[in-house]
């Protein structure tokens, strides 16, 4: 059971220390409550820590189902620009319950408390996308000409990608300060789905100061004022991809990928890489 006052008491902790130097005391006094209380609802810190992401964990797994239904009224496999249409209706939910627990997530997802959190998000994104992929993207394992070449990497760097970019946009914008709408943030992971890095430094005006008044269209002028903020997401998860892909090569001489094809990947936007993927959802 939560007790609000010793959540508070927590979370005011956590901004000006780490979890591992905050004591039990701590927490009573700066709760303004008293010791038999805090054992009352809690063993200790780590299990007052446990329920308060757990709130926001639950209603995480909970939200995407209501999403995905959008995804399912439509009688034919989305292309691209349906795909960019949707992001504003499928990730609705999602996006809310992030801007509920937007300043609580902060202080969780900062280096003074613990990466589970950032750990079961990206769990949850993963299983998420599993579902939406039967419904986004099309696969046909028994005409294989239909599809149009094997991917060029593996599926489950090909889902981290994929799933990767999502998660490290919606919990910049958790850390960040920058006051964008919901709407826009959809937008902006609508632009990462249908997308490359490539494509999305070539749309950005790097020297240009976004004005709210600007007739310009939206990837504009949303990319051109947080270029800095919001594009390193997309191009950190790539960037990791990459890394990952050279450290077996360089160490372990894995032949499996050449070192072209793996920078070639900055070039290709997610939706093209599962597109032409011929998946196991089939098998």
């Amino acid at each position: 059971m939560l007790d609000i006052r010793i959540q508070n008491g927590l979370l005011e902790l956590l901004k000006q220390k780490p979890l591992n130097d905050i004591t039990t005391k701590d927490i009573i006094e700066s709760a303004e409550t008293s010791r038999k209380t805090f054992y009352t609802y809690y063993k200790d810190k780590r299990d007052l820590l446990m329920e308060i992401k757990g709130a926001i964990i639950t209603d995480l797994q909970e939200v995407p189902k209501e999403d995905r239904k959008c995804l399912t009224q439509h009688s034919s496999f989305p292309d691209k620009e349906e795909i960019f249409r949707l992001s504003q209706e499928s990730f609705a939910h999602t996006v809310q319950v992030c801007s509920d627990y937007r300043e609580v997530s902060r202080i969780l997802l900062s280096p003074n408390s613990d990466i589970n959190l950032l750990t079961r998000i990206k769990r949850i994104t993963y299983s998420e996308f599993m579902h939406r992929g039967k419904l986004l993207f099309y696969f046909n394992s028994q005409h294989p000409s239909t599809n149009v070449h094997p991917s060029p990497i593996p599926v489950d760097y090909l889902f981290e990608i994929y799933t990767g970019t999502l998660t490290n946009i919606i919990v910049h914008w958790v850390r960040s300060d920058d006051r964008i709408s919901t709407s826009a943030l959809r937008e902006i992971m609508g632009y990462a789905q249908t997308h490359s890095p490539v494509e999305l430094i070539y749309l950005t005006n790097f020297d240009e100061q976004a004005d709210p008044r600007s007739t310009k269209p939206p990837l504009q002028l949303l990319i051109a004022k947080r270029v800095a903020n919001h594009l390193c997401p997309c191009l950190n998860t790539w960037a990791l991809v990459v890394g990952h892909f050279f450290l077996p090569i360089i160490c372990n001489h894995n032949k499996r990928l050449r070192a072209m094809s793996v920078l070639s990947l900055f070039c290709v936007l997610p939706h093209t890489l599962i597109s032409q993927f011929q998946c196991a959802y089939h098998h």
